[in-house]
């Protein structure tokens, strides 16, 4: 059954938006129910995307999106779930972290390829540089 904080990630189209709704689905909320208790690290997190035949993430990816409130285009603060404290996290501590993360790669997607299944295909691999970089170069106000 899908918890209904991750419902709006659940487009299943055979992308990134389809490991919560597969047939590993009952499986990986199983494990998502022992957060806070058991945090899911960067391993784990790509365990749980294998399950449901979605490719692996990058650590630099991990962090960028669940870890860090880099400079971006948009403020990654404003963002619904936000919380100051993911900042000193290196693993996911809650749904709610989950759920700030994935919003980002979502809105981060569907803004600059389209499509959360392209963007998430071609930001899933990138270094903590290179994605600085990428969004730098979309910002508005040139950052020095």
């Amino acid at each position: 059954m899908i918890d209904p904080r991750l419902e709006l990630f659940t487009g299943d189209t055979g992308g990134i938006d389809s490991w919560l709704t597969g047939e590993n689905a009952s499986r990986i909320f199983q494990r998502l129910a022992q957060l806070p208790g058991d945090p899911l690290s960067h391993a784990l997190l790509n365990q749980l995307l294998a399950l449901s035949q979605q490719p692996a993430v990058s650590r630099a990816f991990f962090e960028y999106y669940w870890c860090s409130a880099p400079v971006h285009p948009y403020r990654v603060e404003d963002i619904p779930d936000y919380d100051a404290t993911y900042l000193k996290f290196d693993r996911i501590e809650s749904i709610e972290q989950l759920r700030w993360g994935l919003y980002r790669i979502y809105v981060d997607s569907l803004l600059y390829f389209g499509t959360i299944r392209h963007g998430f295909h071609v930001l899933r691999e990138k270094s903590l540089e290179e994605l600085h970089r990428f969004f730098k170069g979309k910002c508005m106000i040139r950052m020095a």
